[in-house]
């Protein structure tokens, strides 16, 4: 009886010990074809980039950057739809994925050449130059906002409006009462810098979202004081150039300052480099215009808007997709998708946002084959390597307690 005993524990201690072993051939199996799928996806390519698009932009098919160009064409044609029925009205589509321009389409009369006002992108342009202001040391975040007018009277001044800091303008958390409303009143004053200062204060500083382009545009008047130079001679220093954009025009307000929170207009390509440069944590030819450190913290969450965007320093934060995004009036877009290696640019003439993020959703993200939400049988990889992943846990798992 205690041979059988010994006999059957020797067979049992030889299954688990063959168990053990091909538990750990399958785990290392698993690895190296998930490590074969990932080096292989296009996730892994931006940074293996072999040029830089400082003077003309690179085109490449869509399938060369694992992108479905027959879902693209789909998209095509239900722009054009959206067009005919007047439910949209898109100037330009861009793509580029990977450091290529896979993807470039104008609408009504529109070119490459073409300029288009940004609106409120122009906000995103104004917190790269304050991160780069920061790092030249000429600001920083918690200077307080009123110090940059020592000599000037200002009303409703209370201990909450001495308070506000450039973070706060940053963020849309100043605190100042300002509404959709008030912008025509603000842009036909004539002291625009004024009637910003002047604003009775509604909540305290950091507390509470409220939009306010005014605020941005005291922004531009703090850059152009803490460096000696306009906002448009500072980016033409800091980024226009390095970037290769030569083409644009930037509004002024009546005592000359440049708007901080509109008036800029750029070109499609130039638009997706502004978004490349940050896709690529600030640099730009191995130059590091903006700090790595800034595009972090200025495209993360900072305070929750709604269930669909949140904001971070003068950027959109698209939460669910991982995104961030610089959004103007009337449908301009620039989205960044770190996780992808995708930037998407949009410019349009659409009274109301009726569809361009529904476009990215159902078309440009569904084209790109890794995408791991299809709604098409194109899923079968990004699914497998899903798949992969489980079983390495379940086999993992066996294992400890076969132990």
């Amino acid at each position: 009886m205690k041979k059988n005993k010994s006999l059957n524990v020797n067979i049992q201690l030889m299954i688990r010990n063959t168990n053990t072993k091909v538990c750990l051939i399958i785990i290392i199996t698993l690895l190296i074809t998930s490590l074969f799928y990932l080096e292989n996806s296009s996730c892994f390519k931006a940074n293996n980039l072999d040029y830089w698009p400082t003077e003309e932009w690179v085109t490449a098919e869509p399938e060369e950057m694992d992108m479905d160009s027959k879902i693209l064409l789909n998209m095509d044609k239900h722009i054009e739809k959206l067009s005919k029925n007047n439910e949209l009205s898109l100037d330009s589509l861009l793509i580029v994925r990977n450091g290529y321009l896979v993807k470039e389409n104008y609408y009504n009369d529109y070119n490459k050449s073409a300029l288009h006002s940004l609106f409120s992108v122009t906000k995103s342009i104004i917190s790269a130059l304050v991160g780069i202001a920061v790092e030249e040391d000429y600001l920083n975040l918690s200077q307080k906002m009123i110090d940059f007018f020592p000599d000037r009277t200002i009303e409703n001044i209370d201990e909450r409006k001495e308070n506000i800091t450039i973070e706060h303008l940053l963020t849309m958390t100043s605190g100042i009462d300002w509404s959709d409303t008030l912008f025509l009143l603000w842009l036909t004053n004539e002291n625009q810098v004024q009637y910003v200062l002047d604003r009775p204060m509604k909540n305290n500083p950091g507390e509470v979202f409220n939009y306010n382009t005014g605020s941005t545009h005291i922004l531009s008047y703090i850059l152009q004081n803490a460096t000696g130079k306009s906002t448009q001679q500072y980016a033409q220093e800091k980024i226009f150039e390095p970037l290769g954009i030569k083409d644009y025009s930037w509004d002024r307000d009546n005592q000359g300052i440049y708007y901080g929170g509109h008036g800029l207009a750029l070109n499609s390509r130039d638009l997706a480099k502004f978004g490349f440069l940050y896709l690529n944590n600030g640099t730009w030819e191995e130059q590091q215009i903006v700090s790595k450190d800034w595009v972090s913290k200025t495209t993360q969450l900072e305070i929750v808007v709604n269930n669909v965007t949140d904001y971070g320093h003068l950027w959109w934060i698209w939460t669910n997709h991982s995104a961030y995004m610089a959004i103007g009036m009337f449908g301009q877009y620039i989205i960044v998708f770190p996780e992808y290696n995708l930037v998407v640019v949009l410019t349009a003439n659409t009274l109301a946002f009726s569809g361009e993020l529904a476009l990215i959703e159902d078309y440009i993200l569904q084209s790109i084959n890794e995408y791991p939400f299809k709604t098409t049988e194109k899923s079968i990889l990004p699914l497998s390597f899903i798949m992969i992943c489980c079983t390495l846990i379940y086999f993992i798992k066996k294992m400890i307690k076969t132990k």
